[in-house]
């Protein structure tokens, strides 16, 4: 492995070993076994939207719990099973660090304080034209206003509201959330997450899939160094974030603009409507491969 620059015309290249001794190069292979670089028992308050109790949303009578696997004894329920619990609780924790912070993101006042405007006929997609019509937008409001302690604690308040009506599941990552028939190829990926929102008691269930966690489990924990712990507890935790984007919105114009045809709306001038993607976006300043594989 070496890097380089053109100085002139001449190209200077440096070593692996070079670039740790300039300390250019983290030595990632010290940081990957050492406990003490993250600690796992952070003191970090579980967001009422998330807490163990929130994690066992009653099924339908169509559907059963899927079991740990293995020589585990137990079901993939984080409310009633530990060990279940015990493997999220990392990726609750973290997600939880960033949603309690929400009314720091000028993306989140947008959604639920902002005004929903019109997007004119002349500026919707083509291929939009005519299928629900409708289409709205939201916009960031000025640091003045979202910034101030009145704006944050609306914020604030507004998640909490919202979150008596947001539930979560764990379930199958190639099993259809609502059926519960195969609707995946294992072979052609698997779905991390999705949210359903019910018409009659408007309540919205996040069901993340468990196949993301199986890593996480005893038996399979102990050969991951902490390096890769610690990234299958951010894709998880990426993932609840990503639904509750969604969440917010199904409960948010439900609350407030029950008229609204149910699609989802843009931010700014993004070129696709999809509240979970623009969270993640605009929160981790970027996107997941999977999301830009996807789109």
């Amino acid at each position: 492995m070496c890097a380089g620059y053109r100085e002139g015309a001449m190209e200077v290249y440096f070593t692996a070993a070079e670039l740790e001794r300039l300390d250019a190069l983290a030595p990632l292979y010290n940081i990957h076994e050492d406990e003490t670089a993250i600690n796992p028992n952070a003191d970090i308050t579980i967001h009422p939207v998330m807490q163990r109790n929130k994690w066992n949303y009653p099924m339908p009578k169509h559907l059963a719990e899927f079991p740990l696997g293995g020589d585990l004894d137990g079901y993939w329920n984080p409310c009633t099973d530990d060990i279940a619990w015990e493997a999220i609780l990392p990726s609750i924790r973290i997600a939880s660090l960033y949603i309690s912070h929400a009314d720091l993101w000028p993306w989140v006042d947008g959604l639920l304080a902002a005004e929903w405007t019109d997007i004119p006929q002349s500026e919707a997609p083509h291929a939009l034209l005519g299928r629900h019509g409708g289409w709205k937008r939201f916009n960031t409001r000025d640091p003045l206003v979202y910034g101030t302690e009145e704006g944050r604690r609306n914020v604030r308040n507004k998640i909490l509201s919202y979150s008596k009506n947001i539930y979560f599941r764990l379930t199958s990552s190639f099993a259809d959330a609502a059926s519960g028939v195969q609707a995946v190829d294992y072979q052609m990926g698997s779905v991390a997450g999705q949210t359903l929102t019910s018409k009659i008691s408007n309540d919205s269930v996040i069901v993340v899939g468990f196949y993301a966690l199986a890593p996480l489990l005893p038996g399979s924990v102990e050969k991951l160094n902490t390096a890769e712990r610690r990234l299958v507890e951010g894709e998880v935790a990426k993932t609840i974030i990503h639904e509750l984007g969604h969440a917010l919105f199904q409960q948010a114009y439900r609350a407030c603009l029950p008229s609204h045809n149910g699609t989802e709306i843009y931010f700014h001038e993004e070129v696709i409507s999809e509240m979970g993607i623009s969270l993640e976006q605009t929160v981790g300043g970027s996107l997941s491969e999977e999301n830009i594989r996807k789109y």
